[in-house]
Parts: C-alpha cells; structure tokens; sequence
C-alpha cells in the first residue's frame, strides 16, 4: 500500500521500513516546544512521554493542539490517512534514560496495511543525547503479532539487534517516519540537556484498528478499538476499555535466535543490492537503443554487478567484527591465558 505521494519516498520506505525528511519549519518547532513546557514544565527522570498522563482529557487536548500544527504538511505528504493522535517523548540526561530494542503494537491487519509514526525531533539529535537507532528492512523479518501482553519474538536476542542497527543523527525539524513493525531503539541521553520529541501516529482511512491480548487460557483475543486508543488506554497490559471482542484464537509464537537475525539481515542487504541494480538497469535501458549506450549500459550494470561482490563480503566482515565484538575477543583471550 501506499505511504508517501512522493515516489522515492515510498520505494525507501517499502524497502527500509523508515525514511528521513524535512519535515518542520522553525515557528513549529518553538510552539511545539512552548506546548511541551505547558503541559509538562518538570521533566522526569530517564524516557518519559506524555501518554502516560492518566488526565485523558489533557491528552486529548495536546493531541489535538499537535493535529492542528502538522495537519497541513501531512496532508501534503501523505497519502489518505487518519490520525492516532501526538505526544511527546522526553530523555532526561542520564544512563536510566536507555530505550531497549521493541517493535511498536500491532493495530491493524499488516497483511493490508500499515501503522506508522512520524517521529520529529524539537533538539539536534545525536549519539550524545539518544538518537533513534533502526534495523533497515526489520518491518518485514516476523510478521507476528504485537502488543504488551504477547511475547515478542525478538526478546531473547534485543541487545544483539541492537547492536546491529545503525544510528539515525537529525536537526530539530527533520522527521524519521517508520513502520510500526520496525526494530528500533535509542541510546542513552549523557548530553546534560533534556531530548525533546514530538510524535504522531497515522493509519490508513480504511483500515479497521484492533489490539491484540493474550488470554489466562493462552489464546489470542482480538478486540475492535477506536482511533484514540492510545490517548484512553491508560492501564497497560489490561483489555482495553470500550473495545469489541470479534476473535480468540490459537497462535504459534515465534523465537528468533542470532541465526535468524543474521540471516533476514543479509537477506534484506542482498534485496537492497538488487533493487539498485534494477534501478540502474532500468535507467539505462529506457535511454534510445544507440550501439554505444547498449555498450555503456551493459557496462555499468557489470560495474554496478561487480560492486556488489565485493561490498557483500565486506558488509558480512563488518557486521561480525563490530568493535563490541572485537572488544569481547580481547577480553576472552586476555582470561583464557
């Protein structure tokens, strides 16, 4: 389905899972700091996000607030979506403030269609102060169902994951858009000063939302739920309040190991390779049929083809010998002696 109105845009996102973007002009970006100072003027300790208010009225008040300040460029972004409303994400300085490798809850048949979150950045975001971290291509590794009450796949294997993500720096008015089935996680803020997001949530206007619960008998419980689900639903790991059972179901869970990992992340490194060789061969190919551009294109498919082999091996090398790793051989060897 489609995401974006711009072409590139949605064949980056369809591939990685996320893209990056320009996406807030300065005047937003100070009155959705003033509003973030006004509905919390004290920051609390390590990752905090104002969804977790138990006030919903004051809830639905800022999201409405932030709706109104994105309405126009997402309109002009995106395709027919509709809102699941926006808060703010706060980082306080300090190692408590580690966000652990998760993938965001299962909210509508992902066979169809697909939940996102434009998350926007109100500081500069780096390694110093938690940057978002992703794993490209993660969106399409399980498509097992998500939410608080059900094991997620990747549980056993999250510090690995995170180690082979790479890290997304922006300036305040850039946003990252992701697939809510993507991996993703943020470092520690040791900057000193507080990391201000904003974020909003958009679904497609057809699309149905649900929440998925696992059962004292151990089945799957699937309930209808309203676009402001997240805005209302304030305890956590319970059946959400005002919803519609329609199904409970047996479900076989999935138990990713490193191996598994490993392989889905070349799987989508050799996908991206291909993509940019059809790429290339296509725009030489739809160029007019002389000898000598027959001759430049079969060329630069070769060249492009060539790459490829040496990049892969030299991708395999890299994401074995991480410095972490190399770190951990030393260690082993120095109390192996």
């Amino acid at each position: 389905m489609k995401v974006f109105k711009d072409k590139v845009l949605q064949d980056k996102f369809d591939k990685d899972g996320f893209v990056k973007l320009q996406f807030l002009d300065q005047k937003t970006i100070e009155k959705l700091l003033i509003l973030y100072k006004e509905i919390q003027p004290v920051s609390y300790p390590g990752f905090s996000s104002t969804i977790y208010n138990p006030n919903i009225e004051v809830k639905k008040e800022t999201s409405k607030r932030i709706s109104n300040l994105l309405d126009e460029r997402i309109k002009r972004e995106f395709m027919d979506f509709r809102s699941l409303g926006g808060n703010f994400l706060c980082k306080t300085s300090g190692p408590e403030s580690f966000l652990q490798t998760h993938q965001d809850w299962t909210i509508v048949d992902e066979a169809v269609f697909e939940s996102i979150t434009i998350w926007m950045p109100l500081i500069d975001t780096s390694e110093e102060n938690g940057a978002l971290r992703v794993l490209p291509g993660s969106h399409k590794f399980s498509q097992v169902l998500r939410s608080p009450t059900l094991p997620g796949a990747f549980n056993k294997i999250l510090n690995e994951a995170y180690h082979e993500m790479i890290l997304v720096p922006m300036k305040a008015g850039e946003a990252i858009v992701f697939n809510h089935a993507l991996l993703h996680a943020s470092g520690p803020n040791m900057s000193g000063s507080d990391r201000v997001i904003a974020i909003y949530g958009l679904v497609p206007q057809e699309a149905q939302l649900f929440f998925f619960h696992r059962a004292p008998t151990g089945k799957v419980e699937k309930y209808k739920i309203a676009d402001d689900f997240f805005l209302t639903y304030n305890n956590i790991g319970s059946v959400p309040e005002f919803s519609e059972k329609t199904d409970e179901f047996e479900y076989v869970w999935q138990d990713w190991n490193i191996g598994d990992l490993k392989s889905a992340i070349s799987n989508h490194d050799n996908e991206s390779i291909n993509v940019d060789l059809i790429a290339e061969k296509d725009s030489n190919t739809s160029q007019k049929n002389t000898p000598e551009k027959d001759i430049n294109a079969k060329s630069s498919y070769s060249l492009v083809n060539n790459i490829k082999e040496i990049i892969m091996p030299i991708k395999s090398f890299l994401r074995v010998y991480t410095p972490i790793n190399i770190l951990r051989e030393i260690r082993s060897r120095l109390v192996s002696r």
